[in-house]
């Protein structure tokens, strides 16, 4: 009887050893599922907003490119109405931000190149640790 309640006793702290074991890998489990649950979604919050940027973008970019066309047709107007005596001096009015529409834009698809790289990257790395918690899962 007294091996008996031994061999018990061995196997009832076994038994609390494996036990605590399986809740401490349960909340491990857990935690990491919701550690995947945020990246998730911040990668969609970050798809959102660059869709949000990307529209804006293309607005932005359709605006200007009406105001070139305005512009140009005005251009096309007064030199059309201009005397014979007059002399063809380009104006200087619009000297601001839309005297050299080219350079503008290629400064700001250089910018939004970048924050897209950046983008691409941070998620990159998002996916490339939900997959280490999935494979440490499995």
């Amino acid at each position: 009887m007294k091996n008996q309640n031994r061999v018990n006793h061995v196997f009832q702290k076994e038994l609390r050893t494996t036990n605590d074991k399986a809740k401490k890998l349960n909340a491990a489990s857990y935690q990491g599922q919701r550690v995947s649950e945020e990246t998730n979604n911040q990668i969609l919050a970050l798809k959102a907003k660059h869709e949000a940027e990307k529209f804006t973008f293309e607005r932005k970019i359709k605006d200007l490119q009406e105001k070139l066309k305005e512009k140009d047709d005005s251009g096309v107007n007064q030199a059309a109405t201009k005397g014979v005596g007059q002399t063809n001096m380009p104006e200087t009015t619009n000297v601001g931000e839309f005297s050299n529409p080219v350079a503008l834009l290629k400064l700001r698809l250089a910018k939004w190149t970048n924050n897209n790289q950046e983008k691409k990257d941070l998620m990159d790395m998002y996916i490339r640790n939900v997959n280490i918690i999935e494979d440490a899962f499995s």
